[in-house]
């Protein structure tokens, strides 16, 4: 257990984070309560998640990551929330792959679905357009991207749409999603981010 404890003190430690994505996974754990459920979609936010989103109950986060599908993330935690409706579930995907499944915003309202899904929105597939970057030689073909607002597409199925900017807006706006028990869409407008490996 002491030992368990210093890895995860050096792992969690302010100075080896990256931003914003230390922001947001902080502002999402501190919204979802401790047995909700958090689906990682295949995108940078995901991909933060594996390692610094804290779990506590177990059966409590559900990743793609097997497959590495693109566009599973919403349907999975719909899927989450028929099996377990008194539960929070939440999932977490970027622009590109939330709209491979977008439409599924209307299965949400007409069954009843109280999901919450939040959209990192960088307007690209973005760590593809990344690698094209940097390793093609800025070479970029397919990777940026023409967005809906997302917030009026959600609307306009029926589900609660909001946009926010920055953590705490986050925390508010997921804390505000999860109470009312309604399916919900939360943009999150974001630029290119840092990463690690």
């Amino acid at each position: 257990a002491e030992e368990v404890k210093t890895l995860n003190q050096e792992r969690f430690a302010p100075s080896k984070q990256l931003q914003p994505q230390w922001e947001y996974m902080r502002a999402i754990r501190a919204a979802l309560p401790d047995d909700g459920i958090l689906v990682q979609g295949m995108n940078q936010m995901g991909y933060y998640s594996r390692n610094y989103f804290p779990v506590y109950q177990p059966r409590t986060y559900i990743t793609a990551s097997p497959l590495a599908t693109l566009g599973a993330a919403f349907p999975q935690a719909l899927g989450a929330k028929v099996a377990l409706p008194e539960r929070a579930v939440v999932a977490i995907c970027g622009d590109g792959g939330f709209l491979y499944n977008a439409q599924e915003l209307a299965t949400a309202v007409k069954e009843g679905i109280n999901v919450v899904v939040i959209v990192f929105n960088d307007n690209a597939y973005g760590n593809v357009l990344r690698a094209q970057e940097e390793q093609f030689d800025g070479h970029i073909i397919g990777t940026q991207l023409h967005n809906p607002d997302f917030v009026k597409l959600a609307e306009a199925y029926g589900v609660v749409g909001v946009r926010a900017k920055g953590g705490e807006a986050l925390y508010t706006a997921l804390s505000t999603a999860i109470a009312s028990n309604k399916p919900c869409l939360i943009e999150v407008p974001v630029g290119a981010m840092q990463r690690e490996f």
